[in-house]
């Protein structure tokens, strides 16, 4: 299955949580126990340095991967745009992405 093409707008030093529902080829819920989740965020593709490591911020559901990133972490970026990529690990380790996109950043003012 292609990876989902979406957009990351988050807001600086606000919690920020996206479910991601994942589908099997026949449209139902894909059931992953027992799966591995990774992903990252550069500022370009192939940058070799990270922006930030979305590993702790990546949870699997039955059906279903949760990104949360909170305001404490995303207000110390200093950075405003890059690009990321999630992947889901099968039971083989077989990485295939599940969502890709653009990060945009609005900067905090009060804080």
């Amino acid at each position: 299955m292609p990876a989902l093409a979406y957009d990351l707008h988050i807001e600086q030093g606000s919690e920020y949580h996206l479910r991601i529902p994942v589908l099997g080829e026949d449209d139902l819920p894909l059931l992953m126990a027992g799966w591995g989740v990774r992903g990252v965020i550069r500022a370009h593709p192939g940058s070799p340095y990270v922006l930030y490591d979305l590993d702790n911020a990546l949870s699997l559901g039955q059906s279903w991967v949760d990104l949360t990133i909170l305001g404490d972490t995303s207000a110390l970026w200093e950075w405003r745009q890059g690009v990321y990529d999630v992947e889901l690990i099968d039971l083989g380790g077989s990485p295939f992405r599940l969502l890709q996109g653009r990060v945009h950043v609005s900067p905090e003012v009060t804080h």
